[in-house]
């Protein structure tokens, strides 16, 4: 059963107690922490054999006492810090600025509270705590996932995408990884990297090179099996509902674990934005359509990119 507190006092001291309640493990997205006022908290926890993995952003509270990183990073405790990009002159613009963790992949807590002294002490702040809320638990965890993932190049590969090189043409140039409905012979995912222009794809695009994905089948094979059973675990009608949200997070969370991790690893040579599957729109017609339907799109550029494309840009 879901539920939900709203604090906005004592936050520190509440922040503590329900850290302190893990069992497994702790991941925590924070614009600014200061390590030094939770170091203590930390190492108690870590103590109990709880993992912790933290990302912030590259800041002066949260990278100014590098002795009090070091001890953490020494006992097991994972930190990233989140590089952000920089203009010529070396001004960072953007930030981390996420406020969120997730206690044994069952509580989020998250608000406007950073976990510093100003935010502890003097500052008007909030956070709620929702547990056992699937929902949260699951769009959490993949954000976690991505930020984890994410790296200088691939952050100026969506921040700053290339312009479109037609005359007249005010779009902006983005890779799709194209899934076409056939394997290779050592049974990966046949697969095309297509760069295409968002105001104009029909017309500006270009392939750019083939490659055999992995795994991807075995994430979908996975899905099926984690279908039939919530279909058998709720087996009345009243549950249909039910049944079909639940494996809309399971989608959710294994395409977004797939796209964020394995996928963007592989493709480190040639960074893709979005990914789909190739397919046709009419069965059992001798010359059919083809459609892509997408099921990922990367951060900042989400909005540029369809959910379908009604082309086949020439793949088959």
């Amino acid at each position: 059963m879901c539920d939900v507190s709203i604090h906005f006092s004592n936050l520190k001291a509440t922040l503590i107690r329900e850290l302190k309640l893990a069992k497994n493990s702790i991941k925590i997205a924070v614009g600014y922490l200061d390590f030094e006022l939770f170091e203590k908290t930390f190492q108690e926890i870590n103590q109990e054999k709880v993992s912790i993995d933290i990302v912030v952003d590259n800041n002066a509270t949260s990278t100014g006492n590098k002795e009090v990183l070091d001890r953490l990073k020494a006992i097991g405790v994972k930190i990233k810090i989140q590089e952000m990009l920089a203009n010529d002159k070396g001004d960072v613009y953007g930030k981390m600025h996420h406020k969120f963790c997730i206690i044994d992949e069952a509580t989020v807590i998250t608000g406007s509270y950073n976990w510093t002294f100003t935010a502890s002490t003097v500052s008007f702040e909030n956070f709620i705590i929702l547990r056992n809320n699937r929902e949260a638990i699951t769009k959490f965890t993949n954000e976690f996932h991505l930020i984890k993932a994410i790296t200088q190049e691939r952050l100026k590969n969506i921040q700053e995408p290339e312009k479109c090189k037609e005359e007249g043409c005010n779009g902006i140039l983005l890779n799709m990884l194209v899934l076409l409905p056939k394997f290779t012979r050592d049974g990966n995912l046949d697969a095309r990297i297509v760069q295409f222009c968002t105001s104009n794809y029909e017309d500006h695009y270009s392939e750019k090179n083939a490659i055999a994905v992995p795994v991807l089948g075995e994430v979908q094979e996975k899905l099926e099996n984690q279908y039939h059973q919530l279909v058998e675990s709720q087996i009345s009608s009243d549950n249909l509902d039910l049944t079909n949200d639940s494996y809309a997070l399971l989608v959710e969370k294994a395409y977004s674990r797939y796209s964020n991790t394995f996928l963007v690893d592989i493709l480190k040579s040639e960074q893709v934005h979005c990914w789909g599957h190739l397919s046709p729109s009419i069965y059992g017609d001798d010359d059919p359509d083809y459609s892509i339907s997408i099921s990922w799109k990367d951060r900042f550029v989400e909005d540029q990119i369809d959910d379908s494309y009604a082309t086949c840009f020439d793949l088959v």
